[in-house]
């Protein structure tokens, strides 16, 4: 991305000036005392390089009617962002604040460490011409400039800018993983405290900017803690107020110290050393502890026949089913690891599996502070509950398929796995306005929620059971759900506005379904408009049945069917076709082949980290080959008995 365009700069085209000879100078000095002036020079210095009066240069540039700046100081601007850019940035977000004046913009600036002011000081003067001015007997500093001002506002920032509305340019989320960590630096370098013993701290009182910087740090593969912090500012006497204060700690601390290059040696040096003392230690961590059932916990320990004693940790035992504390992630895989090797009838696997999946080194478990009990400030409260667990995992990832009932399958979808219980069947005859309701819920119980769409793997055909997956190798991410749903859709080669209910969507305002409309960044434009993976919707032999009950000959029957005891045979019949032929005989196939692709092995590789031994492949569903079977022995039955009867009363008619 290039700064310098947000200035309008290269607005004016050197190449279009018709430049003429003139009587003093050439065609080609005229060209070149023009392009220094628009590249920030002043008319003294173009005046002193061509040794001329700068009256002289003047008259150039009338002649030509180039735009005087007067009084005001163009700056040079980056022609595109850099480490060096993003680290000025850094800390300029950390220790800076800017206040629009009359005639000038003012930056403000300061920082008592040597090194930290020498970078900022060198960054200034090489992106951008200028030299900060530092008051007498003081850590201040400041920089006048109009333009640097509008420049700070096109990427993003208000003005004036203060430790309240502080925020991350939304620029820099475009850019590549090496300008955020050198943002990261700098800013950490003037905002962030290292502990002797416990991690990284910042604080801030920009909530906007603590959320910010969580997500970058997310982008280095490095989770942050974020809570309410109240303190006095510093030097101050009044009352606490309220900071965000985020925090790194254990093994997140050691992959941000491999990003970060801090100027600040105390810093750097008691980074150094946590990281240090992290890699040679037990590796504990008492804020990414892992939430075990201390019940299930005993019961597996006293089924496999282990005293606490015989773990060989009787202690972390005694903690975990004594609701004392929680496992470390060690202990946790240590337990994991210990109670697989002894189960050698696979009696506790599924118990183990999930075991293995909360201690993963993919998840990061954050403390409940407390509960509160609020006043409601709405007439209508949505409640969610998920039966069997006590914990929340919030992903935000949603596949990219076709479908048999909505054509394709994304953000919007998912919400109805999501959000409807167990008769969300009710609703797959109006399945199309089903989801514009549910997406007025989410935007109403959850504003803002970010979705991502993984394209690493799409699937046409009958989806997403039978689906055919094909490597797409794209991954989407937005805030409005009807614009990443619609971007899908045109990819796999289907109009959005011909699928009701991104079209419905679109019409009400709920986001903006028309590609046109939509603005696509992170890729050229022209590219993802030209995309067509010629998707088709096909059925299965279960929903072409489906149908027939919704919206076909069968529909007076639909609440006899499906809303009466009858349903179970229906579910019993999908799950029949699927896990007794479809699966065992075509998906098993198809699985394979998936699990051979990088993101196959990807994912076999994420099953052995988690101590799963790879990825788990079925057979044909147990329980659905038993209750067919019996239905089968059933009929088999009756049809004999039928036929006895009919033979017995034939004989006796006879």
């Amino acid at each position: 991305p290039r700064p310098r365009e947000m200035l309008g700069l290269d607005e004016m085209d050197l190449e279009s000036i018709p430049f003429r000879p003139g009587r003093r100078f050439s065609v080609e000095d005229q060209r070149e005392m023009v392009r220094r002036y628009l590249a920030g020079r002043t008319l003294e210095e173009i005046a002193r390089d061509f040794g001329v009066r700068w009256q002289s240069v003047q008259s150039v540039l009338r002649r030509y009617r180039i735009p005087m700046r007067r009084n005001k100081h163009w700056i040079r601007v980056p022609e595109q962002t850099s480490p060096e850019f993003w680290r000025w940035m850094g800390y300029l977000i950390a220790e800076g604040w800017v206040h629009p004046m009359r005639t000038t913009c003012r930056i403000w600036w300061t920082n008592g460490d040597s090194k930290i002011r020498e970078d900022f000081f060198h960054l200034t003067q090489t992106l951008f011409g200028l030299r900060p001015i530092c008051r007498p007997n003081s850590n201040d500093c400041y920089i006048d400039s109009v333009q640097l001002g509008e420049l700070l506002e096109d990427l993003g920032l208000p003005l004036p800018l203060n430790a309240a509305n502080k925020r991350v340019p939304p620029l820099l989320f475009r850019c590549p993983d090496e300008e955020i960590a050198a943002f990261l630096s700098g800013y950490l370098d003037g905002d962030g405290a290292v502990g002797k013993r416990d991690g990284l701290h910042v604080v801030t009182k920009s909530e906007r900017l603590a959320r910010d910087v969580q997500y970058l740090l997310t982008r280095l593969g490095v989770v942050a803690f974020h809570r309410e912090h109240w303190a006095r500012a510093t030097n101050s006497t009044g009352p606490r107020r309220r900071y965000h204060l985020l925090s790194v700690y254990g093994d997140e601390l050691v992959t941000l110290a491999e990003w970060l290059h801090l100027r600040s040696d105390h810093k750097r040096l008691r980074l150094e050393a946590l990281v240090a003392r992290r890699k040679r230690g037990k590796r504990p961590s008492n804020w990414d502890t892992i939430p075990l059932d201390p019940d299930r916990f005993r019961q597996i320990r006293r089924g496999l026949g282990f005293t606490q004693a015989s773990t060989g940790k009787p202690g972390s035992v005694q903690n975990i089913e004594d609701r004392r504390g929680l496992p470390t992630r060690p202990i946790a895989q240590y337990f994991v690891g210990l109670f697989r090797e002894a189960d050698t009838a696979n009696r506790f696997s599924m118990d183990l599996d999930q075991m293995a999946t909360l201690a993963s080194e993919e998840i990061a478990w954050d403390h409940v502070v407390s509960v509160e009990e609020v006043e409601p400030d709405t007439d209508y409260l949505y409640d969610f509950t998920m039966d069997g667990s006590p914990n929340f995992v919030g992903n935000g990832l949603f596949l990219h398929n076709t479908h048999v009932f909505t054509t394709i399958t994304g953000a919007m979808k998912n919400a109805f796995g999501g959000l409807l219980g167990t008769k969300r069947h009710w609703t797959h005859s109006v399945i199309h306005e089903t989801l514009v309701d549910l997406l007025m819920i989410s935007q109403d119980i959850h504003p803002g929620i970010f979705a991502v769409m993984d394209g690493t793997f799409a699937g046409d055909g009958p989806g997403p059971r039978a689906m055919r997956w094909h490597e797409k190798d794209v991954i989407l991410a937005s805030a409005d759900w009807v614009a990443i749903d619609a971007i899908s859709a045109h990819l796999q080669g289907f109009d959005p506005l011909s699928i009701p209910f991104i079209r419905i969507a679109h019409e009400m305002g709920l986001g903006v379904g028309d590609p046109e409309q939509i603005e696509i960044v992170g890729e050229d434009r022209d590219w993802v408009m030209s995309q067509n993976w010629h998707f088709v919707q096909e059925d299965t032999f279960a929903s072409r049945g489906q149908k027939l009950i919704y919206h076909g000959p069968l529909k007076p029957f639909e609440n006899l069917l499906l809303r009466s005891p009858l349903v179970p045979w229906s579910y019993f019949a999908s799950n029949f076709y699927h896990n007794v032929y479809w699966y065992p005989f075509v998906g098993r196939k198809r699985v394979e082949a998936a699990l051979h692709t990088k993101w196959g092995r990807l994912f076999a590789e994420y099953g052995a980290e988690a101590g799963m031994g790879g990825v788990v492949m079925p057979g044909m569903e147990p329980r659905t080959v038993s209750v067919a079977a019996g239905m089968l022995l059933l009929l088999a039955g009756l049809i004999a008995g039928g036929w006895w009867l009919f033979r017995h009363r034939s004989t006796d008619g006879e």
